[in-house]
């Protein structure tokens, strides 16, 4: 048995990020993956890094995944090294790229041509040595995951299936099918799903899907009267088609991204407290609600007014739930008083609750520091799958500088021991207990900071709210004219993948252009209007959405 020691410590991190970026990890389906046999874990890729601790953090039984990895995290001894210890396979980006240009002139033609053939005989040796490793984790009842959509993005549906799932099942089917004892591999579908993906103190929910199985293939792969190659291209494609239905089907596939930005805030609105709301049943809705408001003519303008509400939000720096609990929709008059009402009522406990807050705080505060520096610093501002992993893993690093401090104080707070034949002993009795009391103060730490900062975090927010409330209804400022509000009710899209091609990224309208820089004060008049608005087209079909998906859940 490989003891894998790299990935053991890959997983355990991911089992931090999630635990303490993220408030809630749901995970649905366990049962359709089995204990025991080869296994293809085909998943949605929406965040980067984190999918992967995701599905490593996650994985039913907690069996070891053998994920596919860019070939260029292999070149340096040490970076193949650590990634052959933490099992992975090393593999070409998927070959949706933007291209090399173009070149004129036959003796530049006949380089091309020599190119393409190098080029050529390369990629055939690294597909060749791809599938020849994959084939012997599946051997060995392993477990291989992939991401079948070849790159990660932000977008408002799956976008496309690269046929590499397909191939690696049917090259391990071939190549067992003349043992009578070796198993079937399964391919297990797996979507991924962030309620706010880059946002500390999110939700994530993962579903593992009913397994598909290569036995409805088998006739037409194995066909003595046709060409195997052929045969074998035919089978991928149809089996790469039904890997792309299920993961169409438990995923939320929306018309545009304004559609995903309406539902999220239909959402918000719908369901006041987060909490009162299930994970799957949150999906559930996604799902239903989203391809609703461009199927049905009569909610476009639904669609709209969540929309717009959706962008001031942003452009606000506000959020609706917590704008919600200081200023209820049906409010009249000054928002202040409302506001202030909220804000001193909840105080006493709150300060109380921060106290009690406190310690653990300046415990992990570093962490706060080194993961947002991290983003700043390393993320693309319009690619959003890219920011949680800084700040969560970055963030991690920070703590650990604390963490180090609790080991110097406590190295330095034990007794130094005896001279003599002894000390050796000494010194390793007392690394030992240090190392202990380390990783104690250090778990109760991190628990009591975890029990207490959502509500802490969330009164925070409402301070920073209500002080936006108090600027605007002291200062008044004028309202925008309706052509300089115009680029604040359009929410920003997010950047196109350029390895990603794919039908629903054709004739696009333009991506919005970025807004100047205003004081979100100035946005707030037109905020609680918007937020009026929403509300009130909400309401009209607030009867036949409390039927579909309100009541049930």
């Amino acid at each position: 048995m490989e003891l894998k020691l790299v990935y053991r410590f890959l997983r355990q991190v991911s089992d931090w990020v999630l635990d303490n970026y993220y408030s809630e990890v749901v995970v649905e389906g366990a049962e359709n993956v089995p204990l025991h046999g080869p296994v293809i874990i085909a998943s949605t890729h929406p965040n980067e890094m984190i999918d992967i601790a995701c599905l490593a953090a996650k994985m039913p039984h907690r069996r070891h995944l053998a994920f596919w990895a860019k070939v260029s995290m292999f070149k340096n001894p040490l970076g193949r090294a650590i990634m052959t210890s933490s099992s992975a396979i090393p593999v070409r980006r998927n070959p949706n790229n933007l291209g090399n240009g173009t070149a004129t002139g036959k003796g530049m033609e006949k380089g091309k041509e020599k190119v393409d053939l190098a080029a050529e005989e390369e990629e055939l040796t690294a597909r060749a040595n791809l599938f020849r490793e994959t084939t012997q984790v599946l051997r060995n009842d392993g477990v291989v995951g992939i991401f079948p959509e070849g790159t990660s993005c932000t977008g408002w549906r799956v976008f496309q299936t690269m046929p590499g799932v397909a191939w690696a099942a049917l090259e391990y089917t071939r190549a067992v099918h003349e043992e009578e004892d070796a198993p079937g591999v399964e391919i297990v579908p797996v979507s991924i799903t962030y309620t706010d993906k880059s946002k500390y103190l999110s939700r994530v929910h993962i579903r593992y899907g009913k397994p598909i199985t290569t036995d409805d293939y088998k006739a037409e792969l194995f066909d003595e009267n046709a060409e195997s190659n052929a045969a074998a291209k035919s089978v991928a494609a149809k089996l790469t088609a039904e890997v792309e239905e299920r993961l169409v089907q438990m995923t939320v596939n929306a018309a545009d991204w304004d559609a995903i930005c309406a539902t999220k805030t239909a959402g918000q609105i719908l369901w006041p407290k987060e909490e009162r709301l299930s994970l799957d049943n949150w999906v559930e809705f996604q799902q239903g609600f989203a391809p609703k408001l461009d199927e049905d003519p009569d909610w476009r303008p639904l669609k709209h007014s969540l929309c717009r509400y959706h962008a001031l939000l942003l452009h606000t720096g506000v959020e609706h739930r917590i704008l919600d609990s200081l200023v209820k929709p049906t409010s009249t008059g000054s928002v202040l008083a409302p506001a202030f009402a909220s804000v001193v009522t909840s105080l006493p406990f709150s300060t109380l609750r921060f106290a009690a807050f406190l310690p653990p705080l300046l415990f992990v505060f570093p962490a706060y520091f080194t993961g947002p520096l991290a983003d700043g610093l390393l993320a693309k501002p319009d690619e959003e799958e890219g920011h949680a992993q800084f700040k969560a893993i970055v963030g991690g690093l920070g703590l650990g500088v604390n963490i180090s401090l609790l080991f110097g104080l406590l190295w330095k707070l034990q007794d130094p021991g005896t001279w003599g034949g002894l000390w050796a002993t000494d010194k390793v009795k007392k690394i030992i207990q240090v190392l202990g009391t380390t990783y104690l103060c250090t778990s109760l730490l991190v628990r009591w900071h975890n029990l207490l900062v959502k509500a802490n975090y969330r009164e925070l927010k409402r301070l920073k709210t209500f002080w936006k409330l108090l600027r605007f209804s002291l200062a008044r400022p004028a309202p925008l004219s309706p052509n300089q509000l115009e680029p604040y009710t359009k929410p920003p899209h997010p950047a196109i993948n350029p390895y990603i091609k794919s039908r629903y990224l054709t004739d696009l309208p333009p991506r919005p252009p970025t807004p100047p820089k205003i004081s979100g004060v100035r946005l707030v008049l037109h905020l609680l209007e918007a937020r009026r608005h929403a509300n009130a087209a909400l309401d009209s079909y607030r009867p036949q959405i409390q039927r579909t998906w309100v009541d049930s859940q």
